[in-house]
């Protein structure tokens, strides 16, 4: 449960700040935003938390670095899912703040028992979509650097042409193949050396019985 100094501090921080209030701060708050590809307008960015909201979306961007009209697609999605679970976790804090205001636990408090809910199954959905979209960027780079490497070894070879196919699936399925066509061949000529051993004992038992008569 948060201290009276805890929740005189939150109290305090609530109104510190709240964001541009004039069209061109506005404006220019936005601009930051679209600078990476994705409009805070969006999203449901409150008052004051424009560079909150700008400082998560540069450092993700800056680790992420997505190439290509995908990618960035992609990147949109996981900082609107990124965004989302910050603002559940505010959320949870701000129902903390408000059952420590009763001299209660949250946990412990029933009249929040269903926003507590509520806010755990858009956390959940919205860490579901964040991994979910951070593992399929890196599969595209994956592959993106994979080509690479290979033009770069092979520059004759190209790639392009492939579109998203996966290099490694694409692998995998030719040595698949390779090895089906390896066990038809080796069954084709496991036929052959049957015939030719049944033919062969033929013609032995006919010039036997020839001998004999």
């Amino acid at each position: 449960m948060p201290t009276d100094a805890q929740i005189e501090a939150n109290r305090a921080n609530s109104k510190k700040s709240t964001g541009p209030r004039t069209p061109e701060g506005k404006a220019r708050s936005a601009q930051n935003a679209r600078e990476h590809g994705l409009c805070a307008s969006q999203l449901v960015v409150k008052p004051g938390q424009e560079a909150e909201f700008d400082e998560m979306q540069a450092g993700l961007y800056e680790e992420i670095l997505p190439v290509g009209g995908l990618e960035d697609e992609l990147f949109k999605s996981l900082i609107y899912a990124a965004w989302n679970q910050r603002r559940c976790r505010q959320a949870e804090a701000d129902l903390q703040l408000k059952a420590a205001e009763k001299g209660l636990d949250i946990l412990l408090d029933p009249a929040l028992e269903a926003d507590l809910r509520r806010i755990d199954l858009y956390g959940r959905r919205a860490a579901s979509a964040f991994h979910r979209n951070l593992k399929a960027i890196r599969d595209l780079q994956n592959e993106r650097h994979t080509r690479a490497a290979i033009k770069a070894r092979h520059p004759q070879v190209s790639t392009e042409q492939l579109g998203l196919a996966s290099l490694a699936a694409i692998r995998n399925t030719l040595q698949t193949e390779r090895s089906r066509a390896v066990r038809i061949e080796r069954t084709e000529i496991a036929a052959e050396i049957d015939a030719y051993e049944l033919e062969r004992r033929r013609i032995e038992d006919e010039l036997a019985a020839a001998q004999a008569a």
